[in-house]
């Protein structure tokens, strides 16, 4: 099975808020230089999906990623990848690409999928942890005029087609689509992104990993970066957050929980 991961690096979610500032007027955030990156995690779910059919299967895993951070530290994330188990891996950089949203990168997504050529799966995280928007799988799909799925938490390759389970609201769903087709994947404790063996870091480390530009993806300049972007940010803030403490005392720790109880039915807490 021909599978193409698509993965984001993004601010490492688990850096305190203090190390975060927001330029109201540029509308961008600004953190340290040195602020630690990361693989988005739910984009390490759909590598470890890819890497599970590959164990079962066999086939090949490409990994492509569209540098919306210094080139030579996302190709550091790309080489992670390799040293999971990915078999290559791609990088899509050009300030053409610059100033682009949800639309225009798939687009750019889309065009270097079409570029790599044959493939049965594309599979992406459910969404990436810095924006929540959640649109870049559905996108690429558009684009490519492919079926797809969202909320995956687990996939099964058949002759020709693929069978998932999928969340919804009140529990889960068992869907097929033919392939090729795109697939977005949620958080699901059976998709735990693998640690890279010590041989594989090595080896994905020597790599020297593709470049492709606009120019190579034959992409048109209208639907990339910030001409082909279809949202508008108009405003850019930290959230403004108060809070109170109150101590509730009773002459028991029973009382205590009694009035407790008592004061969150009052304020509609519970």
């Amino acid at each position: 099975m021909n599978i193409i991961v698509c993965i984001k690096q993004v601010t490492d979610p688990d850096i305190p808020a203090s190390d975060y500032a927001v330029d109201t007027a540029a509308k961008r955030i600004n953190l340290p230089d040195d602020a630690p990156l990361v693989i988005n995690p739910y984009d390490e779910n759909a590598l470890e999906a890819a890497l599970q059919l590959k164990d079962q299967t066999g086939g090949k895993i490409t990994v492509v990623s569209l540098a919306t951070r210094p080139a030579k530290r996302v190709l550091r994330d790309l080489k992670q990848a390799l040293a999971m188990g990915a078999d290559e891996a791609i990088l899509l950089e050009d300030p053409a690409f610059e100033g682009g949203d949800s639309h225009s990168t798939a687009y750019a997504l889309a065009k270097a999928i079409q570029k790599l050529g044959e493939f049965d799966l594309v599979l992406c995280g459910l969404q990436a942890a810095d924006w929540d928007a959640g649109q870049v799988g559905l996108g690429i799909a558009e684009n490519l005029g492919l079926p797809s799925a969202t909320y995956v938490t687990h996939i099964e390759a058949g002759d020709g087609h693929v069978r998932m389970i999928r969340m919804i609201e009140n529990g889960h769903e068992v869907l097929e689509l033919p392939t090729p087709c795109v697939l977005s994947i949620a958080n699901d404790k059976n998709l735990a992104p693998r640690i890279a063996r010590l041989a594989g870091i090595i080896k994905a480390k020597k790599r020297e990993l593709p470049v492709w530009s606009a120019a190579a993806l034959e992409a048109d300049p209208s639907r990339i970066g910030t001409a082909g972007a279809r949202t508008t940010l108009h405003k850019l803030a930290l959230p403004d957050i108060t809070g109170s403490c109150e101590f509730i005392k009773g002459e028991s720790p029973a009382e205590s929980a009694a009035l407790l109880v008592d004061r969150l039915h009052t304020e509609k807490i519970i």
